[in-house]
């Protein structure tokens, strides 16, 4: 493709309003100028090349936005036959002050596919620059269908780090709109024992600052609304049971969301002042300013400097209360602002570790492996993280996504049993690349703060379909009961790509995601016992699966599309 634009828009074919993109000298160079003065319809600029079905791509470019009220941005997009958009990856960066980045895409081309696009976007009211996009398509993923694997189990440590695993659980379960939809006591029994039986290491909980402010002045709190009971409640369990709590902001409806920095952290000092040493709930260890910053904190305020300003204030505000209680960083949807964080000083002197949320395509989540290797080893060349001091990198939201999925309250796609073998699979890519964390995305289908939706993911059905377990849900319970924070990862190499495994302590968690039965020979450790679980063996809300005890010549043989863990004898 044309990589630059000093041949003007040579191979460019604009969208709607052509006159709104122009070649301009800008900083020295030849780049692409985007305006928009209104918030009509975006304005769209693009670059066909030829494309088939299953090719991976990565896509970057450079961009700066300028005096922007919206986004500008960069997409990568699939055509079929007929011309129709039938997939489309972007990565944005709002922003009022100049700043160039430059993100990064990458993408599969569905089934389907005869054409993919380069295309850069703006939206709101402002201008944006571009330059030098580059595509690359990327090497295929060797296919390999042998009979017989070898994993080996490395004394390369990933992460000195571990956080453990857990969930998302926002703590509205008992709060009046779960109630008066017929939930009970013996429905709090439930999911109360299966939280203990998956004894999670953290878990990340919503306080809605209108359920404790609802004043919105930040200055007059309420601290027995209906919603902050049901967070008591829910924090007396993980209290109980010794799991970490990350309090993460959201601004839903308050009309004073970002105020003066020394305002929103005595606000957000006396939640957790009050969470902590009136309320007793000490497993309160971490704080996200706000949900998602890349989206709706950059497009209501959009002031970066106010966002570093609020952490730096909200460090010293922790200190002064002399809470125990870190703070978590950036939280992007894997845009450039996690880039931005990590390379502002001062942001990154105030936070202790950072968080991005990834939901991906099913036929994509390969591509997530890159991501993993670049964003942790972007974090070791900065602070360390990886060398047992610095910033771990953490998975604060994930899931995974076919053509049913409307976000943010439905993803049909999480109940069925490849779900599961997905977990699995991205799971051990992350901890093979140095992933100090992963939060499932949610817990259950529960009703949140609007009494006419209902959150549908989750680990287990409603109380309409008997609390019923989902397949995912044996998955992310063993990654929650056989691990501990603290415990060493150590990578695992294969010789089959579909099939691979992680060691988290003595445990060795495994998938065979490819179609056929295999013989996995492990090499590196001595197996003790296994677990197999497979999409016929799955029952019931406890262990399950097939057992075994005996291995010759240290073969573990495993179904088709199968799914578990080793116990192995001892450590290396």
């Amino acid at each position: 493709m044309n990589s630059g634009f000093d041949d003007g828009l040579a191979h460019w074919q604009a969208t709607g309003a052509s006159d709104s993109f122009s070649v301009v000298e800008f900083e020295g160079r030849k780049v692409l100028l985007g305006m928009k003065d209104g918030q009509d319809k975006q304005r769209v600029i693009g670059q066909s090349f030829p494309a088939k079905p299953g090719e991976a791509y990565e896509l970057t470019a450079e961009m700066c936005p300028v005096e922007l009220s919206g986004w500008s941005g960069v997409s990568l997009h699939f055509y079929n036959e007929k011309g129709d958009l039938i997939d489309s990856t972007p990565n944005w960066q709002p922003s009022l002050a100049r700043d160039w980045s430059r993100p990064v895409i990458r993408s599969r081309a569905p089934a389907g596919t005869v054409k993919g696009k380069v295309v850069f976007f703006i939206n709101g009211t402002g201008k944006a620059y571009w330059d030098n996009p580059k595509l690359t398509l990327l090497p295929p993923v060797p296919i390999k269908d042998k009979a017989d694997v070898t994993i080996t189990v490395t004394d390369k440590v990933t992460c000195a780090d571990f956080q453990g695993f857990g969930y998302e659980d926002d703590g509205w379960f008992y709060n009046e709109h779960n109630a008066k939809h017929g939930v009970n006591e013996a429905d709090a029994k439930i999911r109360e024992a299966r939280i203990e039986w998956m004894n999670p290491d953290n878990v990340r909980m919503f306080f809605w600052n209108m359920e404790w402010n609802p004043a919105q002045d930040w200055k007059t709190f309420d601290w027995e609304t209906n919603n902050m009971r049901s967070h008591y409640r829910t924090l007396d369990l993980y209290q109980k049971i010794g799991t970490a709590i990350n309090v993460a902001g959201v601004e839903w409806g308050h009309t004073n969301a970002w105020p003066e920095p020394k305002l929103l952290a005595n606000g957000f000092g006396e939640l957790l002042e009050h969470l902590i040493k009136t309320k007793g709930y000490n497993c309160i260890k971490y704080w996200t300013f706000s949900n998602e910053p890349d989206g709706y904190f950059n497009t209501s305020c959009g002031d970066f400097n106010k966002y570093v300003q609020y952490h730096i204030e909200m460090k010293k505000e922790i200190a002064r209360r002399g809470l125990d209680v870190k703070i978590v960083g950036s939280d992007d949807m894997i845009t450039d602002w996690f880039d931005r964080c990590l390379n502002t000083p001062a942001y990154n002197d105030a936070v202790d570790m950072y968080s991005t949320h990834i939901y991906i395509h099913k036929d994509k989540i390969d591509l997530a492996n890159n991501l993993f290797a670049e964003r942790v080893g972007k974090l070791e060349a900065k602070t360390g993280a990886g060398k047992g001091k610095g910033k771990p990198w953490t998975i604060g939201e994930y899931g995974f996504r076919d053509e049913r999925f409307v976000p943010p309250y439905t993803n049909p796609f999480s109940e069925d049993y490849p779900y599961a073998i997905h977990n699995q699979g991205f799971v051990i890519d992350g901890l093979n690349q140095g992933v100090a964390s992963f939060q499932y995305w949610c817990i259950h289908e529960m009703y949140y703060v609007d009494p006419d939706n209902r959150m549908l993911f989750g680990l287990w059905n409603y109380k309409d379909r008997d609390w019923g377990i989902r397949p995912v849900y044996h998955s992310m319970a063993n990654f929650c009961r056989l691990t501990e924070v603290g415990d060493t990862v150590y990578r695992c190499t294969t010789t089959q790509p579909d099939v691979k495994a992680s060691r988290v302590g003595n445990v060795l968690f495994w998938v065979n995601g490819s179609g056929t039965a295999k013989n996995i020979q492990v090499k590196g450790a001595d197996l003790k016992s296994a677990n197999i679980m497979t999409e016929e063996t799955l029952e019931g809300e406890r262990e399950c699966g097939q057992t075994v005890a005996e291995f010759k010549g240290n073969v573990l043989r495993v179904p088709a599309s199968s799914f578990g863990h080793a116990i192995l004898k001892q450590l290396n």
